[in-house]
């Protein structure tokens, strides 16, 4: 399990009244994940002020995790080492784990980029290298292009299960899979009465999913976190918290990982492929 740090630096999630997480409750978080286990956070420097408000905090908590960052949209020729050195001294470190094309059609409008992430790959600066997609087709491109990268962020949740056939491909070849939206911005935790007129089309699989939660008697977080770390060939599932309530409530889903591999097929039937409900820069 990874953090995700989104919510530190910006207003963010559909489900997410708070807003924006204070300093203090940041060096709440990263203690508590700390002592927990949690070694990997994952950030931007499109996430606002993340970066900064993260190396502030590790540094003053005295607190070493491995960092995965991401390049800005809009770098272009001769920028990317710039920005992986304004990474490293936001977050005050002198490597990142990982550093990922956050917007893939920045890699496909100029793939020399790439050679200059490979560069700051060889300079020591980043360890695994790689892009956060949203589509299948994104990773089928980089292999049908021979595209050599060691890292990889993607969307899989109990709605959208579209990258499933490629996690076995990703494993032969020892990419690593870090997965993001477990909770696909927080809408699995809506009440359907509430859901926006957007959703109408899926009120029946959020009201089955209740159903099931209640009937199992398996805390609602937990049946998502543990739907995805029943895929094998994920490696870090990527969770965002704003509150350390939220976070113990993860922690404690391995708790109830059997329990949810005993309705696994029954999850797996609430699939769904419409792009406009499980992709959210769709949502209006």
């Amino acid at each position: 399990m990874a953090l995700g740090t989104v919510q530190f630096g910006l207003d963010y999630g559909i489900n997410n009244p708070k807003g924006q997480v204070s300093y203090e409750h940041i060096k709440a978080i990263l203690m508590e994940a700390h002592q927990n286990g949690i070694n990997l956070l994952d950030t931007a420097a499109m996430y606002g002020n993340s970066e900064a408000m993260l190396g502030n905090a590790l540094q003053e908590l005295q607190l070493s995790f491995k960092i995965v960052s991401k390049l800005p949209a809009e770098v272009t020729t001769g920028g990317v080492l710039p920005e992986v050195r304004q990474s490293l001294e936001k977050l005050q470190v002198a490597v990142l784990y990982g550093y990922l094309f956050h917007d893939f059609d920045t890699f496909k409008q100029n793939s020399a980029l790439l050679e200059e992430l490979v560069q700051a790959k060889k300079q020591g600066m980043v360890n695994k290298i790689g892009f956060s997609v949203y589509y299948p087709h994104q990773v089928e491109y980089l292999f049908d292009h021979h595209i050599s990268f060691d890292l990889v962020q993607l969307p899989y949740n109990l709605l959208d299960q579209r990258f499933e056939y490629l996690f076995p491909v990703l494993k032969k070849q020892r990419i690593e899979v870090h997965n993001r939206s477990a909770f696909l911005q927080g809408l699995f935790f809506k009440d359907s009465q509430s859901l926006p007129v957007h959703f109408q089309s899926i009120e029946s699989k959020i009201n089955t999913l209740h159903e099931l939660s209640q009937q199992h008697q398996i805390p609602l977080a937990a049946l998502l976190l543990n739907f995805v770390q029943l895929q094998q060939n994920i490696d870090q599932v990527v969770i965002g918290v704003d509150a350390i309530a939220h976070l113990k409530d993860n922690l404690m889903s391995v708790d109830f990982l059997e329990k949810t591999r005993n309705i696994y097929s029954d999850l797996k039937q609430l699939k769904e492929d419409n792009e406009q409900i499980i992709l959210p820069f769709h949502w209006k």
